[in-house]
C-alpha cells in the first residue's frame, strides 16, 4: 500500500512538471510563430512600399513623356492619339493610387503601414510632396482636354519646369522608405537572434530545473522501493529462521 502511495505521488509530480514543460513550450512556440508571421509582413509591407515608391518616380517622367509624344502627335504629325491617350491616363491614375498610398500609409494589399515623421515630413511638410504630386497630375488631367496648341504648350512648360524637381524629391522618398526598410530588417534580425537565444535558454532552463529534478525524483523513489524491498527480504529471512529455530526446537 505504502508503494502504490509513493508510485502515485511519483506520477502526480512527474505530470505536473511535464505538463509545465510542454506549457513553456508551447507559450515559446506560439511567440516564435507570431514573431515570424509579424515579421514576414513587415518585410512584405517594406519591399511593396518601397516599390510603390519607386514607381511614382518612374511614373512621373513617363507621364512628362507621355504628354510630349501627345504633343507630336496631336499638332505636330496629327496622326492617331488614342493609344498614347489611353498610356497617359493609366499613368496618371497609377501616381495617384501610389501617391494616396505613400501619403496615408494605407496599402492595397491590405496592410496599413504606419508612417514615419521623416516621411510625413516629406510628403506634408516644407517639401509637401502630397500636393505638388497632385498638382502635376491635375496638369497632366487638363493636358488629355486641351485641343488648342497654345494652352498645351503651357501646361506642358508647366510639367516640365516642374518635372524635374518632382523627380529629386521623390528620389528622396525613395531613399528615406529604402533606410527605413534596412532598419527594420536589421529590427528583425536581431529579434529573430533574440527569439533563438530566448529558446536555448528556455530548454537549459527547462533541463536544470524540471527535467532533471524529475530525474532525481525517479531514482529517489526506485531507491526508496528498493530499500523497502530489501527491508522485505529481510524480514522474510528472520521469519524463516526463527521458524527454522522454532521447528529444531520443536
Amino acid at each position: 500500500m505504502m508503494a502504490d502511495k509513493t508510485r502515485s505521488s511519483l506520477h502526480t509530480l512527474i505530470t505536473k512538471r511535464y505538463m509545465l514543460a510542454v506549457t513553456l513550450i508551447a507559450l515559446l512556440s506560439s511567440f516564435a510563430a507570431y514573431t515570424l508571421k509579424s515579421a514576414l509582413s513587415d518585410v512584405d509591407n517594406t519591399a511593396y512600399i518601397v516599390n510603390i515608391s519607386g514607381s511614382q518616380r518612374m511614373l512621373s517622367q513617363h507621364i512628362a513623356l507621355d504628354i510630349h509624344r501627345l504633343y507630336q502627335q496631336r499638332f505636330v504629325m496629327n496622326t492617331e492619339q488614342t493609344e498614347t491617350e489611353n498610356l497617359l491616363t493609366q499613368h496618371i491614375d497609377t501616381m495617384k493610387s501610389a501617391n494616396h498610398q505613400l501619403a496615408s500609409g494605407q496599402l492595397n494589399n491590405g496592410h496599413q503601414l504606419e508612417l514615419s515623421p521623416t516621411i510625413r515630413d516629406i510628403y506634408f511638410g516644407d517639401i509637401d510632396l502630397y500636393d505638388r504630386v497632385n498638382f502635376y497630375l491635375k496638369i497632366a488631367t487638363q493636358i488629355l482636354d486641351t485641343t488648342s496648341e497654345e494652352p498645351f504648350l503651357q501646361l506642358m512648360s508647366e510639367i516640365d519646369s516642374s518635372s524635374e524637381n518632382l523627380l529629386i524629391d521623390l528620389d528622396k522618398a525613395v531613399n528615406q522608405y529604402q533606410r527605413e526598410g534596412d532598419e527594420r530588417l536589421e529590427i528583425i534580425q536581431r529579434l529573430e537572434v533574440g527569439v533563438w537565444l530566448v529558446t536555448l535558454l528556455t530548454l537549459m532552463l527547462e533541463v536544470i530545473f524540471i527535467f532533471s529534478p524529475m530525474a532525481k525524483e525517479v531514482i529517489k523513489s526506485r531507491d526508496a522501493e528498493q530499500r523497502l524491498l530489501n527491508s522485505l527480504e529481510d524480514q522474510v529471512e528472520l521469519r524463516t529462521y526463527k521458524l527454522e529455530a522454532a521447528n529444531k526446537k520443536l
